[in-house]
């Protein structure tokens, strides 16, 4: 999919939600431009990869098969 695919997608399904509320600290690596640009993919029931995007690149931090990372309020 196309990032204009992925964002016009519904966040339940293959798409993607925007993260303000982590449970986790960000690693010293993520620059800070994008620090509160956090996103969230779903893949299973729980389970997300989450990352931020830099132009046409996703970089994932942490992939979380528990729901463990961040607030789902």
């Amino acid at each position: 999919m196309t990032w204009a695919e992925i964002i016009n997608t519904p966040r339940q399904g293959l798409g993607f939600e925007k993260i303000s509320r982590l449970t986790v600290s960000l690693p010293d690596t993520v620059p800070d431009d994008k620090r509160n640009q956090i996103i969230a993919f779903r893949f299973g029931r729980l389970a997300r990869f989450l990352g931020f995007r830099d132009a046409r690149v996703f970089h994932v931090l942490w992939i979380d098969v528990s729901g463990e990372t961040y607030d789902h309020g």
